[in-house]
């Protein structure tokens, strides 16, 4: 036998408990989630840095390579050509211009007086790629330069005759090019530092304190983090010693790493305070739950200890008056209250940390729908640009006297033609204007002409004609889902026709769109390659609010349909 007090305290405490559970359960989640959230934020802005910097090489390499195409030098004219090396640096961000033999010796060099003695420079290791391969080469890192001893990135591109070396035409680009590049990482984040690292693991760039770190070996434990993988998400040390959640991507042609980190304290802290304010509110609740539960079986055990006093009273033959009960103020109603206020409350601080999520997520769409942008700018005004000027002077060396020159130029025209036009279209398909302008239907269909160029898919785009109202950011993901189901079919699918069909559903408050074909089935992959792949597919459209579904049609074929929620109060994009 057990007190009636024990049993009410069980009660409390069993009724409170769960909610405590529940509500650390939730916030471990939450923290779980923000995490990852830091994450995919820190891997996509080390993917647009690495972009950047790329950016940056190439259009170091193509200002070069124009350069190396002077008639002076073709002819021999060392001093008209360093008259136009020298008109160059004012275009570009470089601390010199110099030229060197098939051996590695230099013939000239914008930091010496015309005549002046040169050293060699045959056996850098990125002079010896450039002769041996034919093709422009980067230096690991910083170098030192032998005539002036100052500290550069080395960007070297062959001049070829006959498939042969006959000169190389290299700059010294200024490291402070690259610093501009990470300046605006704290944007991303309050504590961000991003890093510009060269295969050899010295610091080309930094964004904090890059005068004191430049040229400095980056620590262990990061050198071990970027060798394991090209691209990747570690917690690792600066060379403050700050340890950092960091995202990195290694560059495929220069083997540079471009890194960027956050504090683990911005992220950390608020995660273990909001496990702490769990806890303290779990604690609080169970001694308050106790408290609850002896003041209820003092009102209940006293009227009972008293009717209990009277009956022995009765039995031993002495009966009395006998004593109204009285009234505790507690019930089990009040106390199922409770913890039905209790779970409310839980309820909420859920529902908001999911609307968080949502947000976040919104947020993290909208800065990729943005650097999306800002990279097809960046290639249309920036790259596009310095094709068009290799153009014109491609164009003028068609004109040329000798036969060789002239075609070899136009050949030449032909290749830099095809890079414009490649470099055009990859601009739009990272942001297509057509999806801002004119719509999500439009987009849709230049899409199909896009892909039936590419991949020779007939795809018939249908709409129903209802409004569909969206924000940019969904626009912008529902786009990029249905490409990246269009080239699964293309790729996977053994079909040739596909279709993409519109409908409004729930009088207007869900768009479905239904991607099909008659190919072999839903055997293709779950992802493909370079592409979102359908689990990200499926990932995206959840944070939007959505789903997605995937099957098999009777009688051969995919159907795969998206639902997303419209927003008539948007009305950004139809």
């Amino acid at each position: 036998m057990r007190p009636l007090r024990t049993y009410l305290l069980t009660l409390v405490v069993g009724a409170v408990l769960p909610l405590a559970v529940l509500t650390t359960v939730e916030s471990v989640g939450d923290a779980r989630r923000k995490r990852a959230a830091v994450e995919a934020s820190l891997v996509d802005t080390s993917r647009s840095l690495a972009t950047a910097v790329e950016h940056e090489l190439a259009r170091n390499i193509s200002a070069l390579g124009v350069l190396a195409t002077s008639p002076r030098l073709e002819a021999g004219d060392i001093p008209g050509f360093r008259e136009e090396a020298r008109a160059s640096m004012g275009q570009m961000p470089w601390l010199s211009v110099w030229l060197a033999d098939a051996q590695g010796h230099q013939l000239m060099n914008l930091l010496a007086p015309p005549g002046s003695p040169l050293p060699d420079i045959g056996d850098r290791p990125h002079v010896r790629q450039a002769l041996l391969s034919g093709k422009p080469a980067v230096s690991s890192g910083l170098i030192i330069g032998r005539y002036a001893g100052l500290p550069n990135v080395a960007v070297v591109v062959p001049r070829l005759r006959d498939g042969k070396t006959v000169y190389l035409v290299g700059a010294a680009v200024q490291p402070a090019s690259f610093h501009k590049i990470l300046a605006p990482a704290d944007q991303y984040f309050k504590s961000a530092t991003a890093a510009i690292v060269g295969s050899d693991f010295l610091i080309i760039a930094r964004n904090r304190e890059n005068a004191r770190w430049m040229g400095q070996r980056a620590r262990q434990d990061y050198i071990d983090a970027v060798t394991s993988a090209p691209e990747g998400f570690s917690r690792t040390t600066t060379l403050e010693g700050d340890t950092v959640y960091a995202a990195y991507r290694r560059l495929p042609d220069s083997g540079w790493i471009v890194g960027i980190g956050v504090l683990a304290s911005e992220v950390e802290h608020p995660m273990r305070r909001a496990l702490w304010a769990s806890a303290f509110i779990g604690l609080s609740g169970l001694g308050l739950a106790g408290a609850v539960a002896v003041v209820l079986s003092r009102r209940i055990t006293v009227p009972i200890k008293r009717l209990a006093a009277t009956a022995d009273d009765i039995a031993l033959g002495r009966p009395g008056a006998v004593p109204q009960p009285e009234a505790s103020g507690i019930t089990e109603i009040a106390t199922l209250a409770t913890a039905l206020q209790l779970a409310a409350t839980a309820t909420r601080e859920r529902d908001q940390l999911a609307e968080h999520a949502r947000h976040i997520a919104a947020e993290l769409e909208a800065a990729e729908i943005r650097e999306r942008q800002q990279i097809a700018r960046d290639l249309h005004d920036e790259l596009a640009q310095t094709l068009s000027a290799a153009m014109i002077r491609l164009a003028r060396l068609q004109a040329h006297a000798d036969p060789d020159v002239a075609r070899t130029a136009a050949e030449l025209a032909g290749l830099v033609s095809r890079a414009d036009q490649s470099t055009r279209s990859l601009a739009a398909q990272l942001s297509p204007p057509v999806l801002y302008e004119l719509g999500l239907v439009p987009a849709l269909e230049w899409l199909a002409q896009q892909l039936a160029s590419d991949y020779q898919l007939d795809i018939e785009i249908q709409d129903d004609g209802e409004p569909k109202p969206l924000s940019a950011e969904v626009a912008s993901v529902v786009f990029r889902c249905v490409r990246e189901l269009l080239i699964n079919v293309a790729k996977h699918a053994q079909a040739q026709e596909a279709s993409v069909a519109l409908l409004v559903e729930d009088d207007g408050r869900t768009l479905a769109i239904h991607v099909q074909d008659g190919g072999r089935g839903i055997g293709i992959p779950l992802a493909s390659e370079g592409g979102m792949g359908l689990f990200a597919v499926k990932e995206r459209l959840a944070h939007l609010g959505g789903s997605f579904e995937i099957r098999s049609i009777d009688g051969g074929g995919t159907d795969a349909t998206m639902r997303v929620p419209l927003d008539p109060a948007s009305g950004s994009i139809h």
